[in-house]
């Protein structure tokens, strides 16, 4: 982008240390490819005006004011950014709002409230269009106005319950939580940003935003593994009755897995764990995979079902 006086301004971006332009949403931080400072504008802009008037062909151009220059540079670009001084105020972000605690209170839907608000993962969504379950009376009330991510996957609703720490749990219970951001990311307005666990006074991500960030990671790699095991290890077919007990069996279809084979049956054990599903196997004489597949007892070893002992 090509600012009034010449200065190629990009997108710039917010950081802690020099108050930088920010011409765009802090959604997008991570794509900025240029930082400006207003120092760096001003001094342009003087070097610039001081050039025209001694080029002046009357010699009596005036050179603008401090002021004057420090106006241009403003609007150059949009915003002020200067070197901050002790606990210097954040600056105002146009596109991206950050909230407090206390602010995103203020939007807990009922009587006299602002507005319908909450928070995943530190990212604020407007829920208004779904006030029947974000309202007062409604199933999810206890999400709106904070942020309650830990019992988006846990379901405990007590005052213990309704916080945003998960850090504690295992990559495998952050699964759901994806489903989740990824839900009102899709359907629900977003608003902005909370500051305190997830995001600093600047907006930026907080080091435990990061950690979260990383074992949700693991857990998305861990879910494409096992999709992809799925597809050699289709689950099997199972019922239960009181008579019969458990039985399992495969077919071309079994685990919802399409396929030209039928396959029979294995306990397929987790990775150093004594958890094991059933799978259906191509074939019936191939060697345990790292010691992780077993016959079924009293189940022949080509039987397409098998007989299930407790």
């Amino acid at each position: 982008m090509e600012s009034m006086f010449g200065i190629s301004a990009g997108r710039s971006c917010f950081d802690r240390d020099v108050y930088k332009c920010v011409l765009g949403t802090v959604e997008y931080e991570d794509e900025c490819d240029v930082d400006l400072s207003i120092t760096e504008l001003y001094s342009n802009i003087l070097q610039n005006s001081q050039s025209s008037a001694i080029g002046s062909k009357s010699g009596r151009s005036r050179s603008p004011s401090n002021n004057q220059i420090m106006k241009k540079a403003k609007s150059s670009v949009g915003c002020v950014a200067v070197k901050p001084t002790g606990q210097a105020k954040p600056p105002k972000l146009k596109h991206s709002k950050l909230f407090s605690v206390n602010d995103l209170s203020k939007y807990n839907g009922i009587e006299g409230s602002k507005g319908l608000y909450l928070s995943i993962l530190g990212k604020v969504y407007d829920v208004k269009k779904g006030k029947q379950h974000y309202g007062p009376g409604g199933s999810y009330h206890s999400f709106a106005g904070k942020d309650a991510s830990r019992a988006f996957i846990t379901g405990d609703f007590n005052e213990t319950g309704l916080s945003d720490d998960v850090l504690d749990l295992t990559p495998q219970e952050l699964k759901s939580i994806i489903h989740w951001t990824e839900f009102y990311a899709r359907d629900y307005k977003y608003k902005g940003k909370l500051i305190g666990r997830y995001y600093d006074a600047y907006g930026k991500p907080t080091s435990y935003h990061n950690e979260v960030m990383n074992k949700i990671k693991t857990a998305k790699n861990k879910m494409v593994d096992e999709e992809n095991e799925k597809l050699s290890y289709p689950p099997c077919n199972s019922e239960w009755s009181q008579d019969l007990g458990t039985r399992v069996w495969c077919s071309s279809l079994s685990g919802g897995i399409q396929r030209d084979w039928v396959g029979v049956p294995r306990m397929l054990y987790e990775p150093g764990s004594e958890s094991h599903r059933c799978a259906c196997i191509k074939d019936p004489t191939i060697t345990p995979v790292k010691g992780r597949l077993q016959e079924y007892k009293d189940c022949h070893p080509k039987a397409a079902s098998c007989k299930v002992h407790s």
